[in-house]
């Protein structure tokens, strides 16, 4: 009771930012229970819910900075990240989490149901303001990385409710021609085995085996599992030009993608919505980069 209490509150006090919070026809109390058992980052400034496409703020965190908690801000990147995607993509995404990810990271999704049908977008501010809105053209990179996420992670893709399959992650198994799928039996069941015997909480190991299958990801964060090694290669592919003569395996990862029509369109979308994305350097060591990404601000 004290959450609907609050949350109508903030509905109130946000309403010269944002559009009236009560429409005709929206249970208020009904969609604020929309994975509210689902935690938010340590840096949480503010969590928004979606409600006929519009932010709501249903929860506060504690902003460190001053400058961060601040809703035109938090607007500015939501309204940065539905200029790039596409409406139906963007249908998965029911919250909005700001936080401060103190020079860490940059953003991360994660299920909000077990059905995977609904999911929630974090933007790390700090990092998404680095010499102004997308300064360094890696709040693009995030998004781009984080929706593919969202495509290949969601009910279409994986079947939460069995372990049964070649390639099973924390949402569930990877049905059969899936993207996920398709990109592990094509560029990882050589060395999977191997990959699976390090404890992912250790980074050392990790960045040893990335150098010494360095010529297969695009980055050495690539290499922390095959979820993040299809999203970063479908990042590197919405970034970069087409390579007609990929030799290497991290650029035949990136080659991969044109094989599906959808994805080409999406490809397109993205890089002719007017936002500055920049080319993805192959090899970079973007694990360094983000433990430094966001002090300067």
């Amino acid at each position: 009771m004290k959450k609907q209490v609050k949350f109508l509150l903030l509905c109130l006090i946000s309403s010269f930012v944002f559009s009236s919070c009560i429409e005709d026809g929206i249970d208020l109390f009904e969609n604020i229970s929309e994975g509210s058992e689902v935690e938010t980052s340590s840096g949480l400034v503010q969590l928004y819910q979606l409600l006929d496409g519009k932010l709501v703020p249903i929860e506060k965190g504690y902003a460190q900075d001053a400058w961060m908690d601040n809703p035109i801000k938090h607007k500015e990147i939501w309204d940065f990240y539905k200029s790039m995607i596409p409406a139906s993509e963007i249908s998965w995404i029911k919250q909005f989490e700001i936080y401060d990810g103190e020079g860490a990271e940059y953003g991360y999704v994660t299920n909000l149901d077990d059905g995977l049908e609904k999911w929630r977008l974090g933007i790390a501010i700090d990092g998404a303001y680095t010499n102004g809105l997308n300064g360094d053209k890696e709040l693009a990179h995030t998004i781009i990385h984080e929706q593919f996420h969202v495509m290949s992670l969601n009910r279409t893709q994986l079947n939460p409710n069995t372990n049964d399959c070649d390639y099973n992650t924390d949402e569930g198994c990877s049905l059969e021609e899936s993207y996920l799928d398709d990109f592990v039996e094509t560029f990882w069941m050589d060395i999977l085995e191997e990959h699976q015997k390090i404890n992912p909480n250790n980074e050392n190991k990790l960045y040893r085996f990335y150098e010494k299958y360095e010529s297969q990801f695009v980055n050495d964060y690539a290499a922390t599992n095959p979820e993040e090694d299809i999203a970063e290669s479908f990042t590197y592919f919405v970034k970069n030009e087409k390579n007609d003569n990929p030799i290497d395996i991290r650029y035949q990862k990136v080659q991969h993608f044109y094989q599906y029509e959808e994805l080409v369109n999406l490809r397109d979308a993205i890089r002719s919505a007017g936002v500055t994305l920049g080319a993805a350097k192959m090899g970079e060591n973007v694990i360094a980069k983000k433990r430094s990404c966001c002090k300067k601000f």
